[in-house]
């Protein structure tokens, strides 16, 4: 069997695990109202082919459209049916609750809030890796210093002295990258 044909197979049988999904959804509504990617997904057409949760194979809006076309016997359109169904006992059952799904954009306050609050916890990692470097770096100066002492030889001492000055001119360099962020969060 050649890859393409392996590939074909793959995506029928996904699409036929998402029209039984489907079929099925009321029965579960309760735990698909947790998962909030799968309600993103289902919101749009081009999501719910990509979506790749409960072990579906993600594709493109082109190749499920044709796979649908070709081998779900509704076609597309039943398929498609199936989903706006499905988003419809969500809508029906958070709205009942109180709250209704809805995609939050990057460019509005609350998708830019989502964005800064992920730069931040990224920062927030980069900060805490640049600090243990800062530590290795100190440490390793300590040992050179301590070498340079011990060492006899003046060539060896003068080369581990000018390794030392490089490495002590990076540390200064990252203290005042340091000082900088915090003089700019500060402000």
């Amino acid at each position: 069997m050649s890859k393409h044909e392996e590939n074909r197979l793959k995506k029928v049988a996904s699409l036929k695990d998402r029209a039984t999904f489907l079929g099925n959804f009321e029965e579960n509504i309760e735990e698909y109202l947790k998962d909030a990617e799968l309600i993103l997904a289902l919101a749009k057409q081009e999501s719910w082919a990509k979506y790749s949760g409960y072990n579906f194979m993600s594709m493109s809006r082109v190749s499920y459209t044709d796979a649908a076309n070709n081998y779900i016997y509704e076609g597309f359109k039943g398929i498609d049916k199936l989903r706006i169904s499905a988003l419809t006992l969500i809508n029906n059952s958070l709205s009942l609750k109180g709250k209704a799904p809805r995609a939050i954009r990057a460019d509005t306050k609350e998708g830019m809030k989502i964005t800064i609050k992920a730069q931040e916890s990224q920062l927030s990692i980069v900060r805490e890796a640049n600090l243990v470097l800062s530590k290795a770096i100190e440490i390793t100066v300590d040992a050179l210093d301590k070498l340079a002492k011990e060492t006899r030889d003046d060539n060896t001492k003068d080369t581990i002295e000018f390794e030392m000055s490089k490495v002590k001119s990076l540390l200064r360099r990252n203290f005042k990258l340091k000082d900088a962020d915090i003089k700019k969060s500060k402000a």
